[in-house]
């Protein structure tokens, strides 16, 4: 399917999206200090994206990454990303994301406790269990609506945190949910694998 109009249709979306407030920094709560947030926009440099804090515990990461391109590394492997793509990474203490100059996205860094809540207690929730704990890498290249619904959630996770109200906590973890059920989506992993430990998931 030739998606190259659908694409540019949703640059000027994902630009407001990316400009819409001018703290681009990353923000940690103090609510929900096992969550960090935070627009990547690279620049002329390479950026190295942090964790939240207390670097001791668990902490699984998103990337969204909608222009350039970035890096994984660890002791043992160095795994490239080239957007559009939507990553989720289980914890390793080893590992770093580095996104090259001129990337353009979002990330979070979240801790077991938000992990938790917003995987919940749904039918679906048992997927979600065992898929948090897998490597996915997506490549959004053929769907320009997952870029924006993604774009969107990591969005608003970023302003919830910027400007904590009622109902923030819900609205994160709605958030962190549909970035979840994307990612389970877009692996088209069957249950069955799911419950092995088979290699990680590269789409």
């Amino acid at each position: 399917m030739d998606i190259t109009g659908l694409l540019l249709s949703k640059t000027g979306y994902i630009d407001d999206l990316m400009s819409n407030l001018a703290e681009n920094a990353p923000v940690s709560s103090t609510v929900m200090p096992q969550l960090r947030a935070e627009r990547v926009r690279c620049g002329l440099r390479d950026r190295v994206l942090g964790i939240a804090s207390n670097s001791t515990e668990k902490h699984w990461q998103a990337v969204l990454l909608t222009t350039g391109a970035g890096v994984i590394e660890t002791a043992d492997e160095t795994i490239q990303l080239e957007a559009p793509c939507l990553a989720w990474l289980p914890w390793r203490p080893d590992r770093r994301i580095r996104i090259r100059a001129g990337g353009v996205g979002f990330h979070l860094s979240v801790g077991e406790e938000v992990v938790a809540g917003s995987i919940g207690t749904n039918p679906e929730s048992v997927d979600l269990r065992i898929l948090v704990d897998r490597r996915i890498i997506a490549s959004l290249e053929d769907d320009a609506d997952v870029i924006q619904d993604s774009a969107h959630a990591f969005d608003l996770v970023v302003r919830e945190l910027h400007r904590p109200r009622n109902g923030s906590w819900n609205m994160v973890a709605a958030q962190i949910r549909t970035v979840m059920v994307l990612l389970w989506r877009l692996s088209g992993i069957e249950d069955v694998a799911l419950r092995t430990q088979g290699e990680p998931s590269r789409i």
